[in-house]
């Protein structure tokens, strides 16, 4: 039996889950609030994967400013 890939954790992907649990845990009434434990689980890693998207962000725009910086202090040759 061939196995479909696994799918990567995108922000998309759990926003998704997110609204699916949402909407479970609040049609099955008193029953479906065991399951909060599994949405605030999903919502820590959200917000743990905006962060380092954020994070990742700023490094490149650290990169970058760093980058424009060095060329324009680099003194003109002489040749």
């Amino acid at each position: 039996m061939m196995r479909s890939p696994i799918k990567p954790v995108t922000i998309e992907r759990i926003e998704s889950a997110l609204d699916l649990l949402a909407e479970f845990i609040v049609r099955k009434g008193r029953e479906g609030w065991k399951w909060v434990p599994v949405y605030k689980k999903l919502d820590e890693e959200l917000t743990r994967l905006k962060t380092l998207e954020d994070d990742r962000r700023a490094i490149r725009e650290r990169a970058q400013r760093s980058k424009e910086r060095r060329k324009l202090a680099k003194p003109a040759s002489t040749t």
